[in-house]
């Protein structure tokens, strides 16, 4: 038998099992997460069957983005129960995220880095907890992570435009500070190797998506007197909490916040203080916890490293500007005196650390598959 062949068919036989063994991992890690978690009672995601049954449209959400809401709905045709419609809702996401993660990276970066990212994802605990919680910080994630496929296939067509636009615009109304996180991204696009072809696709992309985003904030207007409204009611919620503990009661005293009061209520220093210290705290206290296992740290530190040194600038850019929003609130105890703030506000990231991690085993993968090959030479010539 020909070793062409051989070699061909163990990398076949590789390249659908191992993925097979992610898929069950992730399902493992969902099953006890329901048998564990779906008992603890909903967070903010209890509130979305009742604005999903309110709803007369699509961007008729109140102060929850519309996204998460109507996949609750679309849930719900089935005859589920308004729990059980939030918790099945998120869980289908879980699972189409890890599967699509493995495949898209797998076609841009190849065997090692996919299986190490599907790998990071489908065993990590809060994926499990937060899915079965029935969060839109999961789903936000996962339309930034098809976004940022589409948006790095550099096929400057109108196909391609189209499907980029859709998961902007997507994630935008999962999450409005998405507006933020692709704006930068592009922005980070753009600069990073410039080109006129990728300034003109980057701003068709943005008008597009916002153009598809836009009746929320403006039905937000309409019907509580500003765009982001909800988003005004956070900042208010965040100053209270620091200001008062996160055992005050009324969080929400003295009404929505302007988001440029709440960033700069220390004026401009503490507003750059804050920023630095939101970067260290989150490098070093969130995102190792969100990672939880130390090697996954670890690889994840060293890949990152290896990104900067192979000079993949933008695709290093990608975490600083993700965890943007939520660096101004790290700081701030969000559940009891040195919690800190939810892990589930970095979850969006998570795919990313793991692509980063796999960069990191395929670099050592390839330095000692080197090693060997020059070894086995000396060998052969002695």
């Amino acid at each position: 038998m020909n070793i062409k062949n051989i070699k061909f068919s163990a990398e076949k036989i590789r390249n659908s099992f191992i993925p097979f063994l992610v898929f069950i991992a992730l399902i493992q890690n969902l099953i006890v997460s329901w048998q564990v978690f779906s008992k603890i009672p909903l967070s903010d995601p209890a509130s979305y069957p009742e604005i999903a049954k309110a709803s007369k449209f699509f961007y008729d959400t109140g102060i929850r983005e519309p996204v998460q809401i109507y996949i609750v709905k679309f849930f719900m045709l089935f005859g589920l129960n308004d729990v059980l419609s939030v918790r099945v809702a998120t869980t289908a996401i879980v699972v189409f995220f890890g599967v699509l993660l493995v495949r898209l990276v797998f076609k841009r970066y190849g065997f090692t880095v996919a299986m190490v990212a599907g790998f990071v994802f489908a065993i990590n605990p809060f994926v499990g907890y937060y899915g079965v919680q029935g969060v839109n910080n999961l789903t936000s994630g996962f339309f930034l992570m098809l976004f940022v496929y589409f948006l790095t296939k550099k096929e400057y067509i109108r196909g391609n435009l189209i499907y980029t636009a859709l998961f902007a615009a997507l994630s935008m109304l999962t999450r409005l500070e998405n507006i933020l996180i692709i704006f930068l991204i592009l922005a980070s696009f753009v600069l990073i190797n410039f080109s006129k072809t990728k300034l003109r696709f980057s701003l068709l992309v943005f008008a597009f998506a916002f153009i598809a985003v836009l009746p929320y904030p403006l039905h937000q207007a309409y019907k509580y007197k500003s765009p982001i409204h909800s988003h005004n009611l956070a900042a208010r919620f965040w100053v209270n909490t620091e200001k008062n503990g996160p055992q005050s009661a009324q969080r929400y005293k003295d009404g929505p916040m302007s988001i440029s009061g709440f960033l700069f209520r220390g004026g401009a220093c503490g507003a750059a203080l804050s920023l630095c210290k939101g970067y260290f705290k989150s490098g070093f206290h969130y995102l190792p916890r969100l990672l939880y296992y130390k090697v996954a740290f670890f690889l994840f530190i060293f890949g990152f490293i290896v990104i900067l040194l192979r000079k993949e600038y933008f695709l290093a850019s990608l975490l600083p500007i993700m965890i943007l929003p939520v660096v101004f609130i790290a700081g701030i105890d969000q559940i009891s005196k040195g919690s800190g703030i939810e892990l589930r506000f970095y979850i969006n990231a998570l795919w990313l650390l793991g692509i980063y991690a796999g960069f990191g085993v395929n670099t050592a993968a390839m330095y000692a598959k080197q090693k060997f090959e020059k070894l086995a030479a000396k060998k052969q010539i002695n």
